[in-house]
């Protein structure tokens, strides 16, 4: 539905298209492990948050998925719920800029209690273009690019916790 409602255009801009179910299952199982705590930081509707949580038996409340679409975000938080209708849980899904926003160690963040501690990360994010959420000036890098992909892939290894794994489309 989310797809069908984004234009060409708005997707091709933002990097951002539907990763298919067999794609997210090669990378969930490229984890290797058995993961407690999982994150997506541009989860979109939510498709790697709900298949890890059904291969790895995950806790709804340990599953954590941002996104700057606040469309995607509603839909992934109404996907959780749909699919866990046993639990009584608010889903940690938020609409934010993981680039910027997420874990950023400002004393105001709320979800600095996210750095060093996700056991397994894996997502398909917005690559190949320069991302319009983060210029250099409003994020703490060391990178030079502002190439999304980059951007992401840094971000989420500030977020494992040691020994914790990484996928990335």
């Amino acid at each position: 539905v989310h797809q069908s409602l984004s234009t060409v255009g708005k997707k091709s801009r933002n990097g951002s298209y539907l990763t298919p179910g067999n794609i997210i299952d090669e990378s969930l199982a490229d984890l290797h492990m058995q993961p407690r705590t999982f994150l997506d930081p541009c989860c979109g509707t939510g498709r790697y948050l709900l298949r890890a949580a059904r291969l790895f038996s995950i806790d709804p409340h340990r599953l954590y998925g941002f996104d700057v679409d606040p469309a995607a975000v509603d839909i992934a938080s109404v996907n959780l719920l749909l699919d866990h209708p046993d639990w009584d849980f608010m889903p940690r899904i938020r609409c934010l800029n993981s680039l910027t926003d997420l874990a950023n160690g400002q004393p105001e963040c709320d979800t600095n209690n996210l750095l060093n501690t996700v056991d397994a990360i894996a997502t398909n994010p917005p690559w190949g273009s320069n991302h319009q959420y983060a210029t250099p000036s409003s994020r703490n890098t060391r990178l030079k690019s502002n190439e999304s992909f980059s951007l992401f892939l840094e971000k989420s290894l500030t977020l494992l916790r040691p020994g914790g794994r990484m996928s990335f489309v």
